[in-house]
């Protein structure tokens, strides 16, 4: 048995208000087809699909679009389950029509466990394989406030919520055993000895929900996670594994390999894993350095191969440039076939009275919600403990709002 494990689609994302859309067109023909190719009998997405709970139309076409086209293939099961980013409701709305052509879509938590067990089928109806399809769990799913209780008790509270929603499930998948087939579990969540990139956003507060590889239950013969861009197995075990995602979903990443996951059973017994490389259909290029050095990579930069145009960010490292400076970059990079999606001047000296920021001409496109709220906190001169249970309850804020707009 052939299974694919992949995640991180991130569709309808947009890169510095560019979408992506031509990149994820030419991704999801290809892999469809690499599916084909390999004779895939089942399929596992492992959350994130969207990049976020309101994706556009254009995205829901996609999404819609690879399903139709891959359930004609060889592969006749697709599971996916909800990420962080993704709206619960969204993705479950067409659930039982999906799932009338053996696509299992599990978006949130279920109330009930057992409906997270899903019994994969073959033509003659006989249980080839268990997927325990567990979603993103979110705070409400896993934890329960208390009144009084300190950040560190909230932290364990919520770290063995998730805990025992996996061993609730382990439980469940105990009596299939005896049928000596694959049981296979998901997750999307962040786990403890895994690298993580600077694009992706922390989905627990601090250490909330970061499980250790050992504490998945011992039933699972493999376990396919989302959430971290970056292909990876946890803690060294080759059956705990991150697939990555398909596309590098910032400049931060432009230096990653992507691959999905191709798992080869024998019966219960894994023969063979196998990443296999997924095409850069464009090319992100990001250049570091001072005026000078910028010019010199600008002029050097071999034109791309890709199908698509090159994006490139520039991280320059000076408090100014002149307008004829800021030309002439723009001009060798057009010259280099680039198109320069960001030039940001890195040891510019931000101050944060509204004046002065209209007069240095600040973006706020090149700083995340929680820069703005500790330059914020720095101005209203807090101590070092206020300040710090201030984040805390500002990052809970913003988990709370998050979930609200994914429900």
């Amino acid at each position: 048995m052939k299974i694919i494990h992949t995640s991180d689609w991130h569709l309808g994302q947009r890169l510095f208000d560019h979408h992506r859309k031509e990149e994820n067109d030419l991704f999801l023909d290809w892999f469809s087809e690499k599916i084909n190719e390999i004779k895939a009998d089942i399929l596992i997405i492992s959350g994130d699909i969207f990049d976020n709970g309101n994706p556009p139309q254009y995205a829901l076409k996609q999404y819609y679009d690879f399903l139709k086209k891959t359930i004609l293939t060889s592969c006749k099961c697709i599971v996916i389950i909800g990420g962080n980013h993704d709206s619960v409701s969204v993705l479950n709305a067409p659930g039982d029509l999906l799932s009338s052509f053996q696509i299992f879509v599990v978006g949130g938590a279920e109330l009930e466990f057992c409906r997270e067990v899903l019994e994969i089928k073959n033509n003659e109806k006989e249980i080839i394989a268990i997927v325990a399809a567990i979603p993103f769990l979110r705070d409400r799913d896993i934890h329960y406030t208390i009144s009084g209780e300190s950040f560190l008790e909230r932290e364990n509270r919520v770290k063995q919520g998730i805990i025992n929603h996996y061993q609730n499930i382990g439980e469940l998948c105990k009596k299939y055993e005896d049928l000596q087939i694959p049981i296979i579990a998901t997750g999307h969540l962040f786990t403890t000895g895994a690298i993580k990139s600077e694009s992706e956003k922390e989905i627990y507060v601090g250490n909330l929900g970061q499980i250790d590889a050992n504490e998945f239950p011992k039933i699972f013969d493999y376990i396919a996670l989302g959430h971290l861009h970056r292909s990876q197995k946890v803690a060294g075990k080759d059956y705990i594994r991150y697939s990555g995602s398909p596309l590098s979903m910032s400049f931060s990443e432009s230096g990653y390999k992507h691959y999905f996951n191709l798992i080869t059973f024998d019966n219960k017994t894994i023969t063979n894993i196998e990443r296999i490389e997924i095409p850069k259909f464009r090319k992100l290029v990001l250049l570091k350095g001072n005026l000078a050095e910028i010019i010199e990579k600008l002029s050097s930069e071999q034109i791309s191969e890709n199908k698509l145009h090159t994006w490139v960010e520039i991280q320059l490292n000076e408090s100014q440039i002149s307008p004829s400076e800021r030309e002439k970059i723009i001009d060798l990079s057009e010259e280099s076939n680039l198109e320069l999606l960001s030039l940001r001047l890195m040891n510019r000296k931000l101050s944060w009275d509204s004046e002065n920021e209209m007069d240095n001409n600040l973006s706020l496109s090149d700083l995340d919600i929680e820069t703005v709220f500790m330059k914020k906190c720095s101005l209203m001169k807090f101590n070092d403990e206020v300040q710090s249970e201030l984040v805390r309850s500002f990052k809970e804020l913003l988990i709370w709002k998050n979930e609200q707009e994914n429900l």
